[in-house]
């Protein structure tokens, strides 16, 4: 599986099995960049459900697929986390309530709350996200958001940050660019992010870096490095998952 690390202006294409990824990522990496396609490749060739590609600081990510008829057995985890539904048909319990998953479904649940994925119809395929703040007690057991609620905001003329969750460990909204306005100006945050292309086709920059993007990639950026995108070929959808941090803003 190809995956790109960029360190310190250089970058470096993974050949090797996800395995080599399971480390932390160093603190000078720039951005790591990843097909969905190829790591459902790698978690198939594993043999396993739930196959993690991504571990940093703040982020951790993963790639989790449940066939028809599947029983869920995972517990409860003791980070916040996202699920982001790219395939399938069943439901969920959280805690004490069921709500059900679709294409586009977007889920949180706060550390420590039961749940599981129950009544699988057709194989589901999740991206897994996971925020290492340490979780609040305040904070909502779960919630559910989509994407089809998330676009409702869209605007043909203007670029819009629609956030649906903000909680203290995580935020999380669809970024949506129409191609009237080819591109975003480059932001630089303070927190890391990662970007999971939903819609069209860009070119994400970060630094000297360009890549082309399209459903199914997904992208990490460590705080501290000015990215956009631009060259839109379409209307172009991003949904982005900031981590939070004590005392700074994030979008």
């Amino acid at each position: 599986m190809r995956v790109i690390l960029w360190i310190c202006g250089a970058a470096f294409l993974f050949l090797s099995p996800l395995s080599a990824l399971s480390e932390p990522v160093s603190d000078a990496a720039s951005f790591m960049a990843f097909e969905l396609g190829e790591v459902e490749a790698q978690r198939q060739e594993k043999g396993r459900p739930y196959l993690g590609f991504l571990n940093t600081a703040a982020i951790r990510a993963g790639l989790y697929v449940l066939s028809a008829g599947a029983k869920d057995r995972q517990e409860a985890h003791g980070a916040d986390e996202v699920y982001v539904v790219m395939k399938g048909r069943s439901n969920i319990r959280i805690g004490k309530g069921i709500s059900p998953v679709r294409p586009g479904s977007i889920i949180f649940v706060r550390a420590g709350v039961p749940h599981k994925f129950i009544d699988i119809e057709e194989q589901i395929e999740v991206l897994v996200l996971f925020s290492n703040a340490r979780t609040n007690t305040e904070d909502a057991n779960w919630a559910v958001s989509t994407l089809e609620q998330a676009r409702q905001k869209a605007n043909a003329d203007s670029n819009i940050w629609n956030r649906f969750f903000d909680y203290k460990t995580l935020n999380m909204g669809l970024y949506m660019l129409p191609k009237s306005k080819g591109g975003d100006s480059a932001l630089t945050h303070k927190v890391e992010e990662i970007n999971i292309i939903t819609k069209g086709e860009a070119i994400f920059q970060v630094g000297d870096a360009e890549m082309t993007v399209r459903p199914g990639s997904i992208v990490w950026v460590n705080e501290g490095n000015q990215h956009f995108f631009h060259t839109l070929s379409d209307d172009f959808d991003v949904l982005i998952m900031f981590h939070q941090k004590p005392g700074v803003k994030t979008p």
